[in-house]
């Protein structure tokens, strides 16, 4: 059965849309995955249609998720110990933060978000998903939990980390908050952001508007990053 444009995966589309990839390819590249059973995500990747990095920010920019570079995380052993290998590994899934009760999981494709009730009774926490590469997710649960981050972030202070934790849980927060339609209280967000710029030596903060969100980006050593995509209705707050 052929795949039309309307039964694309949203986060494809974007990638479309993007100019990333011509939509027959697309329509092609979906159809195969679906015939060989395999994850849509996964097979774009595999298959070079798209770098970890492009799909990531697609599924981050679909779903008003926090997209986030795993590899610039120290996590705690007890955190990533919250999960057994063979759980991680099956969820295709991995515990990040713990804060009070809740945990922040990364994770790379979006057929995984079903897996977080799994995640919720495991650990009796309440799970929030960022967006991380798939390539450098699979490093990370391939690694094992004796794996905590990359040479570059070992340095990392507990209150940079404390710090980055807030803003992905305050970024789900403020989406969930604004859903229900209630004020929503940004001050505290905005600290935690400006504090977090700081520690992070950063030169300069992009904050870009975009359909269904703002995306807020850092400039470290020239490098421009995503730290948090809250929803578009703050912004004129």
């Amino acid at each position: 059965m052929a795949t039309s444009s309307s039964t694309l995966p949203g986060y494809i589309k974007k990638l479309v849309t993007s100019g990333i990839i011509k939509l027959e390819v697309a329509e092609r590249a979906v159809q195969s995955a679906l015939a060989d059973k395999s994850s849509i995500l996964e097979w774009f990747f595999r298959n070079r249609l798209a770098t970890a990095q492009e799909l990531a920010s697609a599924v981050g920019f679909e779903y008003g998720l926090s997209v986030i570079d795993i590899d610039a995380i120290d996590i705690r052993p007890d955190v990533a110990d919250l999960l057994s290998d063979d759980q991680k590994e099956r969820l295709k899934l991995l515990p990040l933060y713990k804060y009070g009760d809740s945990l922040i999981v990364a994770v790379a494709d979006p057929t995984c978000f079903t897996n977080l009730d799994d995640v919720k009774f495991a650990t009796e926490l309440r799970p929030y998903s960022v967006i991380v590469e798939y390539d450098k997710l699979q490093a990370h649960l391939s690694a094992g939990s004796g794996f905590s981050g990359s040479a570059s972030s070992s340095g990392m202070s507990v209150s940079t980390e404390t710090i980055n934790q807030n803003i992905a849980l305050d970024t789900q927060e403020l989406k969930k908050t604004d859903d229900d339609g209630e004020e929503v209280e940004i001050t505290s967000f905005v600290d935690k952001l400006l504090a977090h710029a700081i520690n992070s030596k950063v030169s300069d903060i992009h904050i870009e508007p975009y359909e269904k969100n703002l995306r807020i980006r850092y400039r470290v050593d020239g490098i421009l990053k995503v730290i948090a995509t809250p929803p578009i209705s703050i912004a004129s707050r």
